[in-house]
């Protein structure tokens, strides 16, 4: 009885990735660009000879220089191998989304960034890792950050987090990279999660509804 009681108030370990309904939303923000997107998790599938995530993506944008409002509808697809979140692209195919293995020191290029061991500042480099517990659930957190043109960590960090990964499935632009656009988390959910919310309301509220 004893044990028993003592497992029952260890946290229980959170899936890795997609639990069922899982749902990220993020907003969209730019120079002359502000917008929202929501991603949901369908369901599995076969793509690419893997078996894969099926997500729908859309976004809401508003060019202030170019009105008026745009909503884009597109698939992403995730795959799942030995604690490592592959995304498939059309140019790399499945390429590093997450590496939740990864410890301190290691680093990967995200999709799309351009690799090359002379250009360490598109890389994300794991500079610690945590815990946290939500819902029951205790949740591997990397602190991750990007490198300068030198090599050196840069000052601004941000968190990936099974489940949740980024907030948005998108990375900060690299070290390298400017960038007229970035995404931002806004909300989590999933059948274990009601919400994860970081409490800035959604990057649309102000516009949506506007023709």
């Amino acid at each position: 009885l004893l044990i028993l009681a003592t497992c029952s108030i260890v946290p229980a370990h959170a899936q890795l990735w997609c639990p069922p309904v899982s749902e990220w939303s993020a907003n969209l923000f730019g120079l002359a660009l502000d917008g929202c997107e929501t991603a949901s998790y369908v369901g599995d599938t076969l793509y690419e000879s893997r078996t894969a995530q099926y997500i729908t993506v859309t976004d809401i944008v508003m060019n202030y220089l170019f009105p008026p409002q745009d909503t884009v509808h597109w698939n992403l697809y995730t795959s799942v191998q030995d604690s490592i979140v592959f995304q498939w692209t059309d140019t790399e195919g499945w390429d590093t989304l997450y590496w939740f293995n990864a410890v301190p020191g290691d680093r990967w290029y995200p999709p799309g960034m351009p690799i090359s061991e002379s250009e360490l500042c598109n890389a994300v480099q794991v500079t610690d890792t945590s815990h946290v517990d939500i819902n029951g659930y205790s949740l591997l957190t990397l602190i991750c950050a990007f490198r300068d043109q030198s090599g050196a960590i840069t000052s601004y960090a941000f968190n990936i987090t099974e489940r949740v990964g980024t907030g948005s499935m998108h990375f900060p632009a690299g070290a390298c990279v400017v960038d007229e656009g970035a995404w931002g988390p806004h909300t989590y959910m999933d059948t274990a999660f009601p919400l994860l919310d970081n409490g800035t309301g959604s990057g649309c509220d102000h516009f949506s509804g506007i023709s």
